[in-house]
């Protein structure tokens, strides 16, 4: 997912930099409207430290989620997830958490957004911002689901 950056012209992508259960994720920044990109060199880490009261053991899936601007600060809507790869179903939460200013960490524990549910086989998430409504769109297996909800106070 291509998202815009900090910069009127700069567009930035999560994604995967070698697969596998323990990929490597990284990000890329354009800043000629994503005519071009450069990898970051440094790669993004799993957070392993602020994922573990989620799932055990688990990491940040940075390429399944989506970054949004909400009242001047960054945040990370995404999943967080067991080790695993290829097509077989795999234990995931739909997390949010603020994102450090650079896009490269995690300000805490990510929460998750429906507390109550048990880990699924979540695939992807996009969120949207319009007006005063969010609007989270994310695949449960092989079925696109949406939640609206208006944004608080």
């Amino acid at each position: 997912i291509v998202m815009d950056g900090n910069l009127p012209n700069e567009k930035v992508s999560y994604h995967l930099a070698g697969g596998g259960d323990r990929p490597h994720f990284a990000r890329s920044v354009s800043t000629n409207y994503g005519l071009t990109f450069r990898i970051d060199p440094k790669p993004l880490m799993y957070g392993y430290n602020q994922t573990q009261s989620l799932l055990t053991p688990s990491r940040i899936e940075w390429n399944s989620g989506h970054v949004i601007r909400f009242r001047g600060r960054l945040w990370w809507v995404g999943l967080v997830g067991a080790f695993g790869s290829g097509g077989g179903a795999v234990s995931r939460h739909i997390c949010q958490a603020p994102l450090s200013s650079d896009g490269r960490h995690l300000l805490g524990v990510p929460q998750k957004v429906f507390p109550a549910g048990s880990p699924d086989d979540y695939r992807s998430v996009f969120v949207l911002h319009e007006d005063n409504t969010f609007y989270l769109y994310y695949t449960r297996s092989k079925t696109v689901m949406l939640l609206t909800t208006a944004a608080a106070g």
